[in-house]
């Protein structure tokens, strides 16, 4: 069974690679002079995305520190 170190490296990893989708998405966004309404759902969804992943990184930590 994987220790809490595991599961907070593969939260963290996790995270990174969903903040990664993020700003490549924003970047994205950024290079368009009109956005399309398409465009805007892929920056969103990439956001949302990041923000589960960041806040099960910060729950696994809170649990982890609690203890």
């Amino acid at each position: 069974m994987p220790n809490n170190s595991e599961f907070l490296e593969k939260a963290r990893n996790e995270a990174n690679a969903a903040f990664d989708d993020h700003c490549k998405q924003w970047d994205l966004l950024q290079e368009l002079a009109i956005p399309t309404i398409e465009d805007l759902t892929a920056w969103l969804t990439a956001r949302d995305s990041f923000f589960k992943a960041q806040e099960k990184f910060e729950n696994i930590v809170r649990q982890i520190s609690e203890k």
